[in-house]
């Protein structure tokens, strides 16, 4: 089946058929004599699975390596089952930077909630939000869903949350 008869039965965009099979998701195509790609009907369901596999959060090169190991011809679910359980480690670290985040949140709001305007220093922009820069370890960076970086809140010295010194200023 061409490309746009693929794209058209999967739901996904010819670029992203060209993409997977780039990636090495899908296998090289076969050409028709004018150059088309011709996909063969296994493409149907791995493009199921590669959809499936990324809606619970794998990267290409992950689904890649479960691809290749059955094509190696030894069934993937020990390593798909490690790749779970490392994912789910990684949301619930995500969960618990997040509810600090929510924490510290809340507690920027009441203490903002309480700031007369007219005692805002004209030098600074708002005084709710903390910037003494020594006091805060910068954003964690999220990458692919992955923190990469420190809880988002968190003081490198002190253990003071952001609410906390907003306080204090």
């Amino acid at each position: 089946m061409r490309i746009s008869e693929l794209a058209r039965r999967s739901g996904l965009a010819a670029t992203a058929l060209r993409y997977y099979e780039k990636a090495g998701l899908l296998p090289r195509s076969a050409r028709t004599e004018s150059g088309y790609r011709d996909y063969n009907g296994d493409t149907l369901p791995r493009l199921a699975f590669i959809r499936a596999a990324q809606a619970i959060g794998f990267s290409v090169a992950e689904i890649r390596e479960v691809i290749g190991i059955r094509h190696g011809g030894t069934p993937p679910c020990a390593h798909v089952v490690d790749l779970i359980e490392r994912h789910r480690a990684e949301v619930r670290a995500r969960i618990r930077q997040l509810q600090q985040l929510e924490s510290d949140l809340a507690l920027l709001a009441d203490q903002g909630s309480k700031v007369d305007p007219s005692e805002c220093d004209p030098s600074g922009i708002c005084k709710v939000i903390p910037t003494d820069a020594s006091a805060m370890v910068p954003p964690a960076r999220i990458r692919r869903g992955r923190s990469v970086g420190r809880s988002t809140r968190r003081r490198a010295t002190s253990g003071e949350s952001a609410a906390e010194h907003a306080g204090r200023s």
